[in-house]
């Protein structure tokens, strides 16, 4: 049985620049911070509760950290939603994807779950907003634990519970960033990139075993699929 554990942002919807722009402002909004560092791999945690949670200690506002972290959260979502209110080309599918999707799970030996960085009101919107909510998919997102590591661990045990079955041969992860492929590999997951460009080759240097642009190649995204397999551990 292989498990294929989904990031959202830039491996499901082509949404990474607006959820960035919309994130800098909430904390521009909230914390009155005007310089913010986009290069999340700077950040101990590249998740939207983790990055939320080292600016709101830098920005040092007095008032309750527990308190700002929530202003931060409502502020992203409501300008997300916004956004995607006034334009929603800004929240379209990776190309192919929903037939990549039914593709996948209709299949006997194939687990699909889903585990982003992002928080939940604004995983469930992109995927309502880019037509992929129809899967009803077990979803882990930072909700859940500030780690991207602990978030895969609970799609995982998500997937397993509702399938009833942990015996998973094969453990893959598929995301576009360098924090995805460093926690698939910290975690001894088979990890597949989507990108193009130098974003490919960062994603090739850090250990993805294969990188692809979006699904538009179904039979050749099933086939790295079942090639793709586990990192070995270290």
């Amino acid at each position: 049985m292989h498990l294929v554990i989904f990031d959202i942002d830039g491996t499901l919807t082509q949404t990474n620049h607006v959820d960035t722009c919309c994130y800098i402002q909430a904390v521009k909004d909230v914390l009155g911070l005007d310089e913010v560092e986009t290069d999340w791999t700077s950040y101990r945690h590249a998740t939207d509760a983790g990055i939320a949670a080292e600016l709101v200690d830098r920005a040092n506002c007095g008032a309750p950290a527990d308190a700002l972290l929530a202003q931060l959260h409502d502020r992203f979502i409501t300008l997300i939603t916004a956004a995607l209110n006034r334009d929603a080309s800004l929240c379209q599918q990776t190309p192919g994807a929903m037939a990549m999707l039914e593709r996948l799970i209709a299949r006997d030996d194939v687990v699909a779950a889903l585990a982003t960085g992002g928080w939940r009101a604004s995983a469930e919107l992109k995927l309502r907003r880019s037509g992929l909510d129809v899967f009803d998919l077990p979803l882990a997102t930072s909700d859940d634990d500030v780690s991207r590591e602990a978030i895969m661990r609970i799609a995982r045990e998500r997937a397993a519970a509702r399938h009833q079955d942990d015996s998973f041969d094969v453990q893959i992860y598929v995301g576009d960033g360098v924090w995805d492929a460093r926690s698939a590999r910290a975690l001894g997951l088979g990890f597949i990139g989507v990108a193009e460009g130098e974003q490919a080759h960062r994603l090739l240097a850090e250990g993805a075993r294969a990188v692809v642009k979006d699904y538009t190649d179904l039979e050749g995204f099933l086939r790295t699929v079942q090639s793709a397999g586990r990192h070995p551990t270290n």
